[in-house]
């Protein structure tokens, strides 16, 4: 709620500069009487005392802003000192990471994993910076640091990752491991690159876009979801190609891809790309019998799907994933992410109320007659 409880405290800045001037007028009214009152008794003009007001209001403000002042004083000084102690850690071992990292940057083709808060992630340090925090400030495609301030459908799921199971890093595209000297992947992976301390490991995964079959089908909403895919998140099925659909908050399940057990996957990815930061997601993909082709990113409704350049509905998949229908043949896929597109008309709306409340607090009292 970090988003709501902001827009609180800038409220709560006007509302006590409102108090302030209260008590500040009241402090100077009270001065001003004990200084007339002094003035008459010793015969002085009464109107003499004019400069009790800013005297009297630096004095106040002074008196209530030195706790303030101090305690800030003291944490900027406290501060001071765990900031060069960190600067002096990433210089040395923080470079090492950093290049593990830049491997990973410049391939973009899968999540990084240094652990999670809730494991060993959150004692695999930088001086005193979680590795996983570290992906985070260079803007990688993580999982296991859960940070965002509002949930999405995804957030419960991820910290529920079993880093033993293979068709979980296939499932969320997890294709990076960092990993600290002593601790070895729990998983086949390759061993790409090692720094000091640290290791970069490599884990076979087919991609963010895949050909899969939709068995079965879950009913979830947004405060189960992660109970009720747990099955299948614990589950092989991933390494199949087989995943169920959502029937989320109610609506009607999709139907099934194929009816039994699935004999193989019912395509293959030819090519893939895609710009991450943009929200665009495009393939080429070669489908024996009809099939869905899966983006391994958190189910939105903003998601739009084209095949062969012609918009087709979207698909909540499981864990949490958006997919599109795609019949046999050879088709060119491309997910794009549409954002929310009403701000301006909310700002629109903000402005003309200011002015509104700006007119109505400007015109004049309306007199009422006896």
């Amino acid at each position: 709620m970090h988003r709501f409880v902001a827009g609180v405290h800038l409220s709560a800045i006007f509302l006590a500069a409102i108090g302030g001037n209260v008590v500040l007028r009241a402090v100077v009214a009270a001065a001003h009487k004990v200084a007339n009152a002094v003035a008459k008794n010793r015969g002085e003009q009464v109107n003499s005392t004019a400069w009790l007001s800013p005297t009297v209001a630096v004095a106040v403000l002074g008196l209530l802003l030195t706790p303030a002042l101090m305690e800030r004083t003291n944490y900027s000084l406290r501060d001071g000192d765990y900031i060069d102690a960190q600067q002096a850690q990433d210089a040395a071992d923080g470079i090492d990471v950093d290049a593990l990292l830049d491997v990973v940057d410049e391939r973009n083709d899968g999540r990084v994993y240094a652990g999670t808060r809730a494991n060993w992630g959150k004692d695999y340090l930088i001086g005193s910076v979680p590795v996983l925090q570290m992906l985070a400030h260079r803007d990688l495609d993580a999982l296991g640091y859960t940070f965002r301030t509002m949930p999405s459908l995804s957030n419960d799921i991820e910290a529920y990752f079993d880093e033993t199971n293979l068709a979980q890093f296939e499932m969320f595209n997890v294709r990076y491991l960092v990993l600290p000297a002593d601790r070895a992947p729990q998983v086949s992976a390759t061993l790409l690159l090692s720094r000091g301390r640290h290791r970069l490991y490599e884990v076979t995964t087919s991609g963010y876009l895949d050909v899969v079959d939709r068995v079965g089908s879950i009913a979830a909403d947004r405060s189960n979801l992660a109970a009720r895919t747990g099955e299948f998140r614990t589950s092989q099925n991933a390494l199949a190609g087989v995943y169920p659909g959502i029937a989320f908050d109610g609506r009607d399940a999709s139907a099934n891809t194929f009816d039994g057990t699935p004999p193989q996957r019912p395509g293959t990815v030819v090519s893939q790309s895609h710009q991450r930061r943009s929200g665009a997601f495009t393939a080429k993909v070669s489908l024996q019998r009809p099939g869905v082709v899966l983006a391994k990113t958190t189910y939105d409704p903003g998601w739009r799907a084209f095949v062969d350049g012609v918009e087709q509905p979207t698909m909540f998949m499981a864990p949490a994933f958006v997919g599109v229908d795609v019949g046999v043949g050879t088709h060119d896929v491309r997910f794009e992410y549409q954002p929310y597109s009403k701000y301006p008309l909310w700002w629109a709306l903000g402005v003309a109320t200011l002015a509104a409340l700006s007119w109505l607090h400007r015109r004049p009292a309306t007199k009422v007659r006896p």
